[in-house]
């Protein structure tokens, strides 16, 4: 199974079937760094929709365009209002959840 969401690494290094990954450096630095700086580097990209959404369109392959929609409503669910939760959503797993399935059809109506 191939990690699709895993924002470290697949995304931005895997181009897809037969094709030499790339490394994107400053992604690349986030595998030397220790949980609580990996956290806080990861917040501030993620937070700010429209610099994530520049990000994506840029740095997605095009292998993985077809989730960028998938991966922003994850985002929208993770951190709300450009921030992450204050208190426990006891929902947000079953949401999450439920954003893959309806992004899991959606792709399959596409035909991807």
């Amino acid at each position: 199974m191939k990690r699709i969401f895993g924002y470290r690494k697949a995304v931005f290094r895997y181009l897809g079937p037969a094709e030499r990954a790339r490394v994107v450096p400053i992604y690349d630095r986030w595998n030397y760094l220790d949980t609580r700086e990996l956290a806080r580097n990861k917040t501030g990209l993620v937070a700010a929709e429209r610099q994530f959404l520049k990000d994506i369109a840029e740095l997605f392959t095009p292998y993985y365009q077809c989730l960028a929609q998938c991966v922003n409503r994850l985002r929208r669910l993770v951190f709300p209002m450009h921030s992450p939760w204050e208190r426990e959503d006891r929902e947000l797993y079953s949401k999450m959840r439920q954003a893959l399935e309806d992004a899991q059809e959606e792709l399959t109506r596409q035909g991807v």
